[in-house]
């Protein structure tokens, strides 16, 4: 019945279906349920185009709210699209209904929906800001039964991902009191069982670095997105420039400038857009300073910057890039740990497309000090690890670096 459909059949079926779970009556919603089951166990849900969204929506709205046996075949239907592959929107039409609904059995249902459907897939599966944005909103509710399977939602993540999880549900206005209440039960709470279900051709687990890494990128995004962007030049006296870039001027001088006036203000999570064009003229003097404190200083500034300000800061950072890797060549840590970290952080924001200095990544390979050669290879190694599970991102890689791994194993060769 349902197996032979071409894509314009599959999105009529859509529409009939879409009408069918949102039946008024029990009786008659049931039988859509049941019937929507059955489709798409044979009919793969993202293959009827845009009625899986009004399908879901009106599960949402009606199905979870209906009967036992309704509630049973709404979560298995989620399931069904969540195996497919088709997640986003099932958690839109949860965050939609809850917008819509004042009735706070409903609200129970929605909230233990989403507590059912993070037990049986594993929190990895699902995208962390979806998961936030409507967390956030039902941790915050009046019926303790939906704050607390909101609360169990949240345990779910912290388990997998860690304190990040919190900070991003603080992130979005929630009352402190509820982030105690949050915080306790995630420290308290004993560890959750495997998950029993997960998605089709997926290698997603609850378990491993990998998976957990995921997700912990997911909320540091978030976290990113959410935050306010804060000014840093407006702070700045009007001797700044002329003194800190000054290789003469006093170690004290320089330093207590950079720490009273920059530094409190670039440690902001997000930074707001500027021209930084004069601030990295400054850093790029401070990089050859004399005094190795005020170098290590200088790319401490240029670490925060990049990641406060991410893409806004790629002009500055790619004219700054070779000097950066000149620097390699410094034995202390206070300068070579900063460092190092400064050049992930390009990679690892895509601030400066690493194809566009492959040459001297290449050139910096090849130097004739060995710190700088070993700092390139240290650097290839720590960005290539990050995307390991990332086959778009590692091709990439490769690719801009394939000239220097080449000169790396015939450097190899003539040493055996």
């Amino acid at each position: 019945m349902f197996g032979s459909g071409n894509a314009e059949a599959a999105g009529t079926h859509g529409s009939c279906i879409a009408g069918a779970v949102k039946d008024t009556n029990a009786s008659a919603l049931e039988s859509g349920l049941e019937m929507t089951t059955k489709y798409f166990n044979v009919v793969q849900p993202s293959s009827i185009g845009d009625s899986i969204s009004r399908i879901l929506n009106n599960i949402s709205e009606k199905g979870i709210s209906g009967r036992p046996k309704a509630v049973t075949l709404s979560l298995e239907i989620f399931s069904l699209c969540i195996e497919d592959g088709t997640i986003s929107p099932v958690l839109s039409s949860l965050e939609t209904a809850l917008s819509k609904t004042k009735a706070v059995k409903h609200k129970q249902s929605i909230a233990s929906s989403l507590l059912s459907l993070v037990e049986s897939f594993g929190a990895p599966v699902f995208d962390f800001k979806q998961v936030v944005s409507l967390v956030s909103k039902l941790v915050q509710e009046s019926d303790d039964k939906v704050r607390k399977s909101a609360r169990a939602v949240v345990v779910a993540f912290y388990q997998f991902a860690g304190e990040g999880v919190i900070a991003s549900i603080k992130a979005k206005d929630v009352k402190s009191s509820t982030i105690a209440e949050i915080q306790k039960e995630c420290e308290t709470s004993p560890p959750l069982p495997e998950p029993t279900r997960k998605v089709k051709g997926s290698e997603a687990t609850t378990a491993g670095p990998k998976a957990a890494a995921a997700v912990q990128a997911s909320m540091a995004a978030s976290l990113y997105e959410e935050a306010e962007a804060q000014p840093v030049l407006k702070f700045l006296p009007k001797n700044f420039h002329s003194v800190v870039g000054d290789p003469k001027a006093k170690w004290s001088e320089k330093n207590g400038l950079v720490q009273e006036y920059l530094m409190p203000h670039v440690t902001s999570k997000k930074l707001q857009p500027d021209d930084y064009s004069e601030l990295a003229k400054t850093m790029k003097r401070c990089l050859s300073d004399p005094n190795v404190a005020m170098t290590a200083l200088a790319c401490k500034v240029l670490l925060n910057l990049c990641k406060g300000l991410r893409n806004h800061f790629s002009r500055e950072i790619r004219l700054l890039y070779p000097s950066l890797l000149d620097l390699m060549k410094e034995k202390k840590t206070a300068v070579s740990v900063p460092l190092q970290d400064t050049l992930f952080t390009v990679f690892e924001h895509d601030i400066v497309n690493i194809q566009d200095v492959q040459d001297d990544l290449l050139k910096a390979s090849g130097d004739k000090v060995t710190l700088v050669r070993l700092g390139v290879a240290s650097l290839i190694e720590r960005c290539a690890s990050s995307v390991a599970s990332n086959p778009e991102k590692c091709a990439k890689l490769m690719k801009a670096t394939s000239q220097l791994m080449t000169k790396s194993l015939m450097r190899i060769k003539t040493l055996v």
